[in-house]
């Protein structure tokens, strides 16, 4: 495993200091997970997740990179349409750095409800999503954005808004059962796009991910506020049209509703989560301007409890707009 300090040093390019500690704290994530069993971090589409769109492209992150013996015992995948209609089988891919493995896409019909098979090296991984429309409401929440925190230093704070322009990351929150009185139990799911859809509607849910990230029973209180945390999400940077899984761990979000008027509202969102090593280490193989983060982050979260800083918190704040559903291209 001595060639991953080298190989993540390459996919810097950059030679930064800040490139140079993450790849060596990268280096300590794997040695304390040496010679440990393979297991699943995270993966998409989340299990229970209504909103995937009409392409998959199933992914798993494991807690380590895998052996060579490990990748070559990856079996294909079967996605099938829960009600025994239609079925796919893809074969792996692996990604990266050897600690992920995705699993093509292909088109799926909808709205339907699929489960997921497939031999992992660690077992049989069994797990289901739809690709229906979720019920409720959807909010832009990078309407009025704002990045207020990104590393230690709250100056590079601006460095990071600078590079999202006007439209562009699109992201929306779709939620369930909110309902006409406060309070109420929810779910929230995230859907972070590349921006307008070719037919004109200024809200593209992207037709490979779909809805992302769910928030489930979340709890809002009389007064309409609400705090929701997962110990580790997806959030997909667009590039080029192409998206680059980036992952928080954890990731919050919270907000206030009000449904005192015709339509109901949504704010003071935030959003605050941690850039873990290997997602900062990912932004260097980007276009740029992106690798330049790495230049000037300061690290501040240690994750692999080496008293070393590896990764980068991130606070973003808006005040999300309600969208008609008659603006959104759902896939």
């Amino acid at each position: 495993m001595t060639r991953l300090l080298p190989l993540a040093l390459l996919l810097c390019g950059c030679g930064s200091q800040v490139a140079a500690t993450l790849a060596e704290e990268w280096e300590v994530t794997v040695d304390a997970e040496r010679g440990s069993d393979l297991r699943v971090v995270d993966y998409l589409p989340a299990d229970g997740i209504v909103g995937v769109a009409h392409r998959s492209s199933p992914y798993f992150l494991f807690n380590r990179p895998m052996t060579a013996q490990e990748s070559a015992d990856l079996g294909d995948l079967t996605l099938a349409e829960a009600d025994g209609g239609a079925q796919f089988t893809f074969a792996p891919q692996v990604a990266f750095d050897d600690a992920a493995v995705t699993y093509g896409d292909d088109v799926l019909n909808r709205p339907e409800p699929y489960v997921v098979d497939v031999q992992l090296p660690g077992g049989p991984f069994h797990s289901a999503f739809a690709t229906d429309e979720p019920p409720g409401p959807d909010f832009n929440i990078a309407q009025d954005l704002s990045v207020t925190a990104f590393g230690g230093n709250s100056d590079h704070a601006a460095t990071l808004a600078s590079y999202f322009t006007p439209g562009s990351p699109v992201w929306l929150a779709k939620v369930t059962g909110l309902g006409t009185a406060l309070p109420a139990t929810v779910d929230i799911a995230l859907a972070v796009t590349d921006g307008a859809s070719t037919n004109g509607r200024p809200f593209y849910i992207h037709r490979q991910y779909g809805y992302i990230t769910r928030f489930a029973g979340v709890t809002v209180t009389t007064a309409g506020a609400f705090e929701a945390t997962l110990e580790g999400a997806f959030l997909p940077l667009w590039i080029s049209g192409d998206p680059v899984l980036l992952r928080l761990t954890p990731l919050t979000v919270r907000g206030r509703f009000d449904l005192s008027g015709a339509e109901p509202t949504l704010a003071d969102f935030e959003l605050h989560g941690v850039v873990d090593t290997r997602s900062l280490l990912k932004m260097a193989d980007l276009p740029e301007p992106w690798p330049r983060l790495l230049d000037i982050v300061e690290l501040d979260v240690d994750t692999n409890g080496n008293d070393v800083p590896d990764s980068a918190t991130i606070h973003l704040e808006s005040q999300p707009a309600l969208v008609p559903r008659d603006q959104i291209d759902f896939g």
